[in-house]
């Protein structure tokens, strides 16, 4: 599968629901075994980048975006990732599309 598959996976799911970050964890894991810690990190680099998803926490009001700008919520999740050892099992950021993310995906899959 390549990244941009992955991309659309993600963004496909994220029309009926968040996402959790072991969603792209899982798609990485099973593209390039090895190297999945690099490809995550390039499709939330698209995901983000782009503004198709944002990154945040389910809290009690449902999902609350984080707040700043893309690259230091990235910098942030990828620490998260890496005291987890990359197995956040539910724990974690969760995913959310933008109307910008579900127009995409539309797009591509109508």
């Amino acid at each position: 599968m390549s990244q941009e598959q992955i991309i659309e996976e993600i963004l496909y799911e994220g029309l009926e629901d968040w996402v959790p970050i072991d969603t792209v964890i899982g798609w990485a894991r099973e593209t390039a075994p090895d190297e999945f810690k690099s490809l995550t990190t390039s499709v939330l680099e698209e995901l983000l980048g782009n503004g198709w998803m944002l990154a945040g926490d389910i809290g009690d009001q449902g999902f609350e975006p984080r707040q700043g700008e893309w690259q230091a919520t990235l910098q942030t999740l990828l620490q998260e990732l890496e005291e987890m050892q990359w197995a956040p099992f539910g724990g974690g950021c969760w995913l959310a599309n933008t109307e910008a993310g579900s127009e995409w995906v539309r797009r591509r899959r109508p």
